[in-house]
């Protein structure tokens, strides 16, 4: 029972293993909601968090279609958002 449990816990953390390091790696990464992250031209805006400008280092291409977003431990600090390509 323990080899499924560590071979299950090996493959999710190997999944988003391509977190960058100065969006806090994968401690404070997750996915979200499809719908929740929003675009315009020039901005990314997160509920709850100040727009991101597309240009800005905080803006990331997400590897899995996913979007995700790295925030602090209380939740208070957006630190990166990761965005599905989309219409591609």
């Amino acid at each position: 029972m323990i080899i499924p449990a560590i071979k299950a816990v090996a493959v999710l953390a190997a999944v988003h293993m391509w977190y960058d390091n100065e969006c806090c790696t994968d401690r404070h990464c997750h996915p979200v909601p499809d719908g929740m992250v929003k675009e315009t031209e020039r901005f990314i805006f997160v509920p709850g968090y100040p727009p991101v400008p597309k240009i800005s280092p905080k803006s990331r291409w997400s590897q899995d279609q996913k979007d995700h977003i790295c925030t602090s431990d209380d939740g208070m600090t957006l630190y990166c958002v990761y965005r599905a390509q989309r219409g591609m």
